[in-house]
């Protein structure tokens, strides 16, 4: 379908012909010059970015002669063919017909592909074309020579093919693999502890991983999430995503930049200790180091820990909090505080609290490294950075804090019993507590 454009004036119109692969120009004849611009004005409403070499080289090869009133080449584009192999940019050789229950050392031989990353396409040079590359607009012309049912029949599982590029390009992180029946396909997640009993850990994997039964022993690096169905002993977890606990957690370390849920109880981490960039849920926590920079929700019990959350910490109904540290840069609301067997507690609201702990631990870490430093050069590199960039962090906490709004008041609030020893501080204000008592409630002070 042709467009057609007029000028102003009315003595210059522009059509557009071919579905875009060529315009046409023409002029009136008046029997006076035609202002430059306005042939300028509708060369720009159109949008015509290329062709007008080829429309010149036209025009001389064929001997046209430029008429008032006759229309003339401006642009032109001749499409080319190319050759429509297909060109696979993995092994796909290799690759072919994975499960998710693929075993990770097999998966180490292979590529894996970040997202609208293009795994195969039908032109590995678009330069090959003997004709134009775009038309008269500047887009990408289509391949002629490609069916696009065809092509878009291929794209399996996690792929999409993407028709200006004539390129299958992956939707999120995975594996490309063939299918049994040729189609292009993504593996993106993984399920272990089903068909393999024993795996090489470490396990360093970019996609989400989900492991059925207990995991013990483990090492696992993951960039996408990781959920275990089951409970976690003597391990280490670490992903840059989300990561999921359906049982209890024990003896083990676990790092996420995103959220981290537990469904059973916190035991005995207390050496490398739970570390989120985000939000905690969990059952109890005893004897551990649970760190976040979201905010935390605990059951039932929360004893001899320490528990940090910037954006605050919350006890379920009838929870219980015993020989603990806790600090946030939040409200803090428990149920009860102490036991009457004794045991003292600290409860604490203070500005950024999580990069201050990050900032000592890595501190003592730099102490011990420089003890060996040629043995350990790269590492005081890595920390040095690290340490450098928890600063400002640190930096950006207090001036965001200063600068809050005058109405947003933090507090910490004990709806049942408080028992002795405990103290209780809210930025500069501190208040101990001498004698059992019922629920408490203390706001931040000026």
């Amino acid at each position: 379908m042709n467009s057609n454009y007029r000028s102003k004036s009315g003595l210059v119109s522009l059509e557009i012909r071919d579905g875009g692969m060529s315009a046409w120009l023409t002029i009136s004849e008046t029997g006076s010059l035609i202002d430059e611009r306005e042939i300028l004005e509708l060369i720009d409403l159109a949008g015509i970015k290329a062709g007008f070499e080829e429309a010149q080289d036209y025009i001389r090869e064929n001997n046209l002669e430029k008429e008032f009133s006759r229309p003339f080449p401006l642009a032109l584009c001749k499409a080319g063919s190319v050759d429509t192999k297909l060109n696979y940019y993995f092994d796909h050789s290799l690759a072919r017909e994975l499960s998710p229950t693929a075993d990770p050392s097999l998966l180490a031989r292979m590529s894996y592909v970040e997202p609208e990353s293009v795994i195969a396409d039908y032109s590995s040079n678009l330069f090959d074309r003997h004709g134009s590359i775009y038309n008269i607009f500047g887009e990408i012309i289509p391949n002629e020579g490609i069916d696009l049912d065809t092509a878009k029949a291929l794209a399996g599982e996690g792929v999409r093919f993407d028709e200006q590029l004539n390129a299958y390009v992956s939707i999120a992180t995975g594996y490309p693999y063939l299918d049994s029946k040729g189609k292009l396909c993504l593996l993106d997640n993984l399920i272990l502890g089903t068909e393999i009993a024993e795996y090489q850990f470490p396990l360093h994997l970019p996609v989400n991983i989900s492991y059925e039964g207990d995991l013990e022993n483990a090492r696992i690096y993951c960039k996408g999430k990781i959920l275990v169905n089951g409970n976690l002993k003597d391990s280490y977890l670490e992903s840059e995503n989300d990561i999921e606990v359906s049982g209890i957690v024990h003896s083990s370390e676990i790092k996420a930049a995103g959220k981290i849920r537990i469904d059973g109880d916190i035991i005995s981490c207390a050496k490398g200790g739970i570390n989120s960039q985000a939000d905690i849920s969990c059952g109890s926590i005893l004897n551990s180091l649970v760190l976040c920079k979201g905010s935390l929700r605990f059951g039932s019990l929360a004893s001899e820990s320490l528990i940090v959350a910037d954006a605050g910490i919350t006890g379920e109904p009838g929870s219980n909090v015993m020989q603990c540290h806790m600090q946030a840069c939040g409200s803090i609301e428990l149920d009860n505080l102490g036991s009457p067997e004794g045991g003292s507690n600290e409860i604490e609201i203070t500005i950024s609290p999580y990069y201050k702990n990050l900032l000592t631990r890595m501190t003592k870490e730099l102490i011990r490294l420089k003890e060996q430093p040629e043995f350990y050069y790269n590492e005081l590199e890595s920390l040095g950075i690290q340490i450098k960039s928890c600063e400002n962090e640190l930096d950006n906490q207090l001036n965001a804090f200063l600068k809050r709004e005058p109405g947003n008041r933090f507090h910490i609030k004990i709806s049942g019993r408080v028992h002795p020893h405990a103290e209780l501080r809210i930025l500069k204000h501190t208040y101990t507590i001498k004698s059992a008592q019922t629920s408490l409630n203390l706001e931040e002070q000026d």
